[in-house]
């Protein structure tokens, strides 16, 4: 009896251990107090930078709040109280500013404890509009700028759950959707369903990815309809009329002139495979008051859409208004049937229909490669994007709408960065929407990244049209990182920056490119994070075994020197890149003169613990001829890449090689998995919400579009599931136990967790409750924070 007692207690012991269930934790104090930090106000500024609105929000929800019922159907995760999207990053305050005077002005009347999203300035931009969420419906709010009031003016409780929550028509009238019925109305599930859920398919192929929270079952039908349908409303000075009859609205566009309406709705069968923006479709358009005019389009479920990245439906796509006519409707439509192997010359074409919308449609031109949008400028002119996601390469053209005609301005790799010129900088035409003009035959070029060898150094430019060469304007010191806001005046080129560097916190500032006038400081945000004061950072350089440059951020403690001290416990983060050559991915990205900002994902925590951290470490996956796709050598472009950041920490003095930890999320995850399967370099690796088993992602993951038919040898070889008898390194598997992100379902860590287990590996499991892919609630990104400390100190820095 003694013997099976002991056998019992033996079994409660380590079934307990292998469980261990724990309580919410805290990280150091540190760590818990940059996790909880404010972060400082974003912005909006008018056009003409009279005015600042300056947008605050708070850090985390609690779980409490995470954890409140929300729906899951169509791909959405719906609030069932007040007809709104669940899991929202609410605006908790807004302040005006005068920038001229430098006065900051509260705002009457806004809701106590705010809750708003949807920011969105009036025509004229005298008033601001916004959401705000109550435990019941949703309402609309309206700023007055002149006299800093807010007022709610709607009457009907608003439903936001699909397409935009409203949009101005005019400086007095608002277009949103309103709620037909109460959230209490919600249909029931049957204890007893009428018969059990049947799927079927006769022979279409559909080569869908794993998407998350679809349409299961009848019910889940009636839920979607319940929650999808609105009522449009147009709202004048506070008086509500309805317009058209209720739907499921996905979109509602007027047209620029104000008399049109471009509508888009929601046909049942819903789909089983897709999200609610794959689902049937009608485009139709009627005018201002609501009378039907004419249907334009009927559109596939996307389920039906061929596999491949430059593989597209063979029906319209890309329906908008034309910016710079009163009332013209364009469209794309491919002329190869959908599929970018057909041999044609021209594989899309763009249509116009203008109003009264009774003749034919237009077609306006043609496109190479896949039409990829346009930038409307005037009759005769706009600037047409397109692009071969396949081949990475991308064409800008100028376009005569009139005639057709396009000349090539530039062709570039979409992964070379050093030879981006930038976007257009638009101005408002008289139907007060934004356009592309060229002056003397220049366009104004927005580049907010300026990528180079020096790092990022963000321009202003001048692209000449004629000769096609870009003349730099202004552009970022080397000393500071500052990128163009907005161009608040081209004549004098008075620009709005948002200026940063190591030990500045990033503000705001006013500058004239030719009045001789000072820079003038509009924000004087404050440090939310003290305690990193005194780190160093540095942007380091070195190269793989096969030549391919490199690059990471690295930061090191706050007295550290390596002439004195010794190597440093490391922390690698990265997340892999493909690119279709050693070139484009060699580039230098990010800049060192960037302030540093915490969130709560980063590894950038643990320079306060004594540790040396590595992040943005590149790891690019390259082509390595051209008859190869990026994956063909996934594996070991990885180790190459991990072997060259280990090497180089080490042959700077500041990195132990034998203490050297890796981490990473999502597609980073799968990385860190593979790394620790195929090498015994490390010794942990933290992998937060990762794909790890490509098998469950047959028909395509991150850039492979290749599905797991034509190549299993290749998804089996991705797989660090495939290894897991390999994989002895201690790795902290995390997931979110809703995690709503396309193929990284929670069971790709419980069955690599199973695998690991199984094959007598050292992991530990942690699955947060109530958390998506992104994670939010306060409790658990504090547990989580104590999770990877708790792991790296066992593992890392305290194994010698």
């Amino acid at each position: 009896m003694r013997k099976l007692s002991t056998f019992i207690a033996l079994f409660i012991c380590v079934h307990v251990f292998a469980q261990d269930a724990v309580n919410y934790q805290l990280p150091p104090k540190t760590i818990m107090d940059l996790a909880l930090a404010k972060p400082t106000p974003a912005v909006s500024v008018d056009s003409k930078g009279e005015w600042m609105l300056l947008i605050e929000r708070n850090t985390y929800p609690t779980v409490e709040e995470l954890g409140q019922p929300e729906v899951r159907v169509a791909g959405l995760r719906i609030n069932p109280a007040n007809f709104s999207l669940s899991r929202q990053n609410y605006i908790n305050n807004f302040t005006l500013k005068n920038i001229a005077s430098g006065k900051e002005y509260k705002i009457s009347g806004l809701p106590v404890n705010l809750l708003a999203n949807a920011v969105a300035w009036s025509n004229n931009e005298k008033k601001i509009a916004f959401t705000h969420s109550t435990a019941s419906q949703v309402d609309l709010y309206v700023i007055d700028v002149a006299t800093q009031k807010a007022m709610k003016v709607n009457k009907t409780a608003l439903n936001v759950v699909l397409g935009s929550a409203f949009s101005w028509l005019d400086d007095n009238t608002l277009l949103y959707k309103t709620a037909t019925k109460s959230p209490v109305a919600m249909p029931k599930r049957p204890i007893t369903p009428k018969g059990p859920t049947v799927q079927e398919s006769y022979g279409s192929a559909a080569p869908r990815p794993t998407f998350q929270d679809m349409i299961k079952s009848p019910y889940d039908e009636q839920l979607f309809e319940f929650f999808g349908t609105a009522q449009l409303v147009k709202n004048v000075n506070g008086v509500e009329t309805k317009i058209n009859q209720p739907a499921i609205y996905v979109s509602v566009n007027a047209s620029p002139d104000k008399k049109y309406l471009l509508i888009r709705t929601i046909n049942k069968p819903f789909s089983y495979t897709v999200p609610a923006n794959g689902f049937n479709a009608t485009v139709n358009i009627h005018d201002a008051s609501g009378k039907f005019i004419k249907e334009l389009a009927k559109l596939p479920s996307s389920e039906t859409a061929p596999a491949g990245n430059d593989n597209v439906q063979d029906a319209l796509r890309g329906i908008e208004w034309r910016d710079d006519e009163a009332a013209t409707i364009v469209w794309c439509k491919p002329l190869d049937g959908g599929l970018i192997k057909t041999q044609v010359e021209f594989h899309d074409a763009v249509y116009a229909l203008p109003a009264p919308f009774t003749a034919e449609p237009k077609e306006l031109f043609k496109t190479k490669l896949r039409y990829a949008g346009t930038s409307w400028g005037n009759g005769n002119f706009a600037i047409v994007q397109e692009v071969l996601r396949g081949k990475a390469i991308t064409k800008m053209y100028k376009v005569n709408p009139a005639t057709g005609e396009a000349e090539l301005l530039q062709e570039r790799s979409l992964n070379d960065a050093y030879s981006n010129i930038g976007n257009p900088v638009t101005e408002k035409n008289s139907y007060g929407h934004d356009v592309v003009i060229p002056h003397d035959g220049k366009l104004l070029m927005n580049n907010t990244t300026g990528a180079s060898p020096k790092g990022d150094l963000p321009f202003l430019s001048s692209f000449d049209l004629a000769t096609k060469k870009n003349e730099i304007i202004w552009r970022c010191s080397e000393d500071v990182y500052e990128l163009v806001i907005d161009v608040l005046n081209r004549n004098n080129l008075t620009i709005l920056t948002r200026k940063e560097s190591q030990t500045e916190v990033p503000n705001y500032w006013i500058k004239s490119l030719r009045l001789k006038i000072a820079d003038r400081q509009v924000t004087a945000f404050a440090n939310p994070y003290p305690q990193l004061e005194g780190i160093s950072k540095q942007k380091i350089s070195f190269k793989r075994a096969d030549g391919v440059d490199l690059t990471g951020d690295l930061y090191l403690p706050k007295g550290y020197d390596p002439k004195k001290d010794k190597p440093l416990p490391v922390l690698i983060w990265a997340y892999p890149r493909e690119f279709t050559n050693a070139r484009d991915a060699a580039q230098v990205r990010g800049s060192k003169n960037m302030f540093t900002r915490i969130g709560w994902g980063g590894p950038i925590f643990w320079v306060t613990q004594g540790y040396a951290i590595l992040d943005n470490a590149e790891m690019p996956i390259v082509s390595t001829s051209p008859d190869k796709k990026p994956n063909d050598d996934f594996v070991e472009q990885l180790k190459l890449n991990a072997r060259a950041a280990i090497d180089k920490l080490a042959e700077m003095g500041v990195g132990d090689s034998t203490r050297v930890g890796i981490g990473g999320h999502s597609y980073g995850a799968f990385m860190t998995a593979n790394l620790l399967a195929h090498t015994n370099w490390f010794k942990a690796g933290i992998a937060r919400s990762g794909a790890y088993n490509r098998t469950l992602t047959p028909f395509s993951f991150q850039n492979e579009d290749r599905t797991y038919w034509q190549l299993p040898q290749l998804y089996f070889d991705m797989s660090p599931f495939s290894f897991a008898h390999q994989l002895k390194t201690p790795i902290l598997l995390v997931h979110g136990d809703t995690d709503d992100n396309t193929g990284t379902y929670p069971i790709q860590s419980e069955r690599m967790f199973a695998a690991l287990k199984g094959n007598g590996g050292n992991v530990r499991y942690v699955s947060l409750p109530y958390e998506a892919h992104g994670y939010r609630g306060k409790e658990n990104i504090l547990h989580l924070l104590w999770e990877e400390h708790t792991w790296l100190e066992k593992y890392v820095k305290g194994v010698k």
